[in-house]
């Protein structure tokens, strides 16, 4: 939680952008939820009057299905322009931020750490981090505005329907999302630290290449790589899976 609230802390800066991105994506949500109800509601009416043998008024229910199609789109469209927009402004302020304070470090401060492992926290570490807006706050957050509206509005008509949605949303949303939290932890830790290390054994074995070739006669430095390496691959698998299990859980 701690360093969730310091990554909150360094959004500040786009936080508008974000929250615009946000406002979009939850109104194309909307805009899509309200397009799949009107059309399911324009067909049963349709069918029923059909079969009543009575007319009824398609142009209003037609004209309200183009509008929440154009809304979701566009929103969708536009979102993207503000999101990504947003995520390339966090992302540039983190390399100066995060150098700003490894600059006073050098070269005492830094003389435990390997100089791949600290090129890693510069590009590889930053690089995930810009998916920390797009993939997991901004989708959780408009996710949150829509189901908050469904259940009121389901709320207006029936409350045992409003009810069981919370029950629901809840359990797919929530529930299912943290036993794949805690089950992706523990890999997820190992892949930040074994992309740091196989960085590293990689920057010592090119730079050290002449000396291993002559000392590391049983290839114990390659074999270390290696090793990292399918360590690496392993977890990597597991979190894959699990991020797959997650997005094939039922949408919120």
């Amino acid at each position: 939680m701690k360093d969730f609230r310091r990554l909150l802390s360094l959004m500040r800066p786009p936080a508008g952008w974000m929250a615009l991105s946000i406002a979009l994506s939850a109104i194309a949500m909307l805009a899509h939820v309200a397009l799949m109800a009107t059309s399911d509601w324009f067909i049963t009416a349709m069918a029923a009057a059909g079969l009543a043998g009575v007319s009824m008024n398609y142009f209003t229910p037609a004209a309200m299905i183009r509008a929440f199609a154009i809304v979701r789109t566009g929103g969708r469209y536009v979102e993207r322009l503000v999101g990504h927009e947003a995520t390339l402004k966090f992302v540039a302020n983190l390399r100066p931020w995060l150098f700003a304070r490894l600059e006073p470090l050098a070269a005492a401060g830094l003389e435990d750490e390997r100089s791949g492992d600290i090129m890693t926290r510069l590009r590889g570490d930053i690089d995930r981090l810009e998916f920390a807006f797009l993939r997991i706050l901004q989708p959780i957050v408009a996710a949150v505005i829509v189901v908050c509206v469904g259940i009121a509005f389901a709320a207006y008509h029936d409350l045992a329907i409003a009810a069981a949605i919370a029950v629901l949303a809840l359990v797919a949303g929530v529930a299912l999302l943290l036993l794949v939290g805690r089950l992706s932890a523990a890999p997820a830790r190992r892949v930040t630290q074994n992309s740091a290390e196989l960085n590293a054994l990689l920057v010592e074995h090119l730079e050290g290449r002449a000396e291993l070739d002559i000392y590391d006669t049983t290839h114990f430095h390659s074999a270390a790589v290696l090793s990292t390496s399918d360590a690496l691959i392993a977890d990597e698998s597991k979190v894959a899976s699990l991020a797959g299990f997650a997005s094939a859980l039922p949408p919120i």
